[in-house]
């Protein structure tokens, strides 16, 4: 079962994180996934489902989704 979205919790910890002055791109999708922002894909990228914006994914490849409707 996907989780529900904790934004407050995903902001305190990135907010923990800032002091050292950086976070890495991982490192904010592992919160985001700790927080429920994002989850992974049942069976990866799949090219009849999912828009690759940079072309570069294959079949069965890792995806993640948002987990929340945007404005």
């Amino acid at each position: 079962m996907i989780k529900k979205p904790d934004f407050e919790a995903f902001a305190k910890d990135v907010m923990e994180a800032w002091p050292e002055g950086d976070l890495e791109g991982f490192e904010l999708q592992e919160k985001a996934i700790k927080h429920g922002l994002i989850y992974e894909v049942d069976g990866g990228y799949d090219p009849k489902k999912h828009e690759d914006l940079y072309g570069c994914s294959e079949p069965g490849d890792t995806w993640y989704q948002i987990n929340f409707k945007r404005p």
